[in-house]
């Protein structure tokens, strides 16, 4: 990964000349969208990904391109994989800090695959209302309808979703690398006041997210499968490795 870059990069409309140097946010957001637009099909459904380490910026990626997107006239819907949370006795199955169990089981791949995606790649349109998993309750009691046309674009953030069972029901995939000491950096900013503890906070990303991650990109290297890769280390001026 690039840790720094001085040069600005160079975009001729909205496509980018040179990759691996610092861009301004609106422009790198152009060039996402004008990607995406190259990729809209006029059939089914368009399926964007933002596959991510945690704390990259996947959410807040999606958000901004749902924005600009619709304001283009494009229909989106953006589905958080968060959502697809599977109930305690699954997460923990392979125990309750394994980073193994947090890459496999921690979330509902399949029900997001074939409620979903599958769906619209078969050219449906889908109405459908899934519940999910509250997980402060840890039972399913949080309905959610999803309701998405042949000409919408969908755009699916989340954790891991370059798996074989997912990677090929996506028409673009955008990867947000950070390094593991900013992951920990960033968690510690939006999580300890939430959870209430530091130490709990670092022994979970220690244990869980950053390992799973490594283990994700030994087993599959989404580095290379994914599209555009960005270095998402400094918000405002991201870097675009891979286009």
């Amino acid at each position: 990964m690039i840790e720094s870059a001085k040069i600005v990069v160079q975009l001729k409309g909205s496509r980018i000349s040179q990759i691996g140097v610092r861009t301004p946010r609106s422009r790198a957001i152009e060039f996402l969208v004008s990607r995406i637009r190259n990729v809209i099909l006029v059939d089914r459904a368009t399926i964007v990904g933002i596959d991510g380490v945690d704390l990259s910026g996947k959410t807040e990626l999606a958000a901004e391109l749902e924005c600009a997107l619709r304001e283009l006239g494009i229909a989106v819907t953006v589905i958080h994989q968060d959502d697809f949370l599977n109930p305690e006795d699954c997460r923990f199955k392979r125990g309750e800090w394994s980073a193994i169990g947090f890459y496999e089981d921690f979330f509902d791949f399949r029900l997001l695959a074939d409620s979903i995606l599958r769906p619209l790649r078969r050219k449906e349109e889908i109405d459908v209302t899934l519940r999910h998993v509250n997980p402060i309750t840890d039972t399913y009691e949080r309905p959610m309808r999803y309701m998405i046309g042949c000409t919408s674009c969908v755009i699916v953030e989340g954790l891991f979703l370059l798996r074989p069972q997912l990677a090929s029901l996506f028409d673009l995939m955008i990867r947000l690398t950070i390094p593991a000491s900013l992951v920990m950096e960033r968690a510690m900013n939006r999580d300890v006041p939430r959870l209430g503890s530091c130490e709990f906070v670092r022994k979970h990303y220690l244990l869980q997210p950053i390992p799973a991650q490594e283990y994700y990109e030994r087993l599959h290297q989404p580095d290379n499968r994914a599209d555009i890769v960005i270095d998402n280390s400094i918000i405002d001026f991201p870097v675009i490795v891979k286009f």
